[in-house]
């Protein structure tokens, strides 16, 4: 997953208001703002007046940090579960949607 991120167009040094932009709007401000508050937002960040700065390298390792990849489902058996064929479509669809 990071390096799919680091693949991504983030600026070295960002503004907590482009974070919707660069995250194609996965994570707003706002919400970074309130895990910041809580102490669980990126660790490298500075504040500017009343503006917050992410270090690049540092925001995406914490974003990596928060993806989950979806689990393979099965049936009993342990077989895998047969893909539908609109899900096939679809994957097909979206393989690599939103990576420049």
């Amino acid at each position: 997953m990071t390096d799919l991120l680091s693949r991504m167009d983030f600026p070295a040094l960002f503004p907590r208001v482009a974070v919707g932009r660069l995250t194609s709007g996965i994570i707003q401000p706002k919400t970074l703002a309130n895990l910041d508050s809580l102490g669980l937002g990126p660790s490298k960040r500075w504040r500017v007046g009343r503006s917050v700065f992410y270090e690049r390298d540092s925001f995406i390792e914490w974003f990596a940090s928060r993806v989950k990849l979806p689990e393979s489902k099965t049936i009993r058996g342990g077989k895998p579960v047969p893909q539908s064929r609109s899900a096939e479509v679809l994957g097909y669809l979206t393989d690599g949607f939103g990576v420049g």
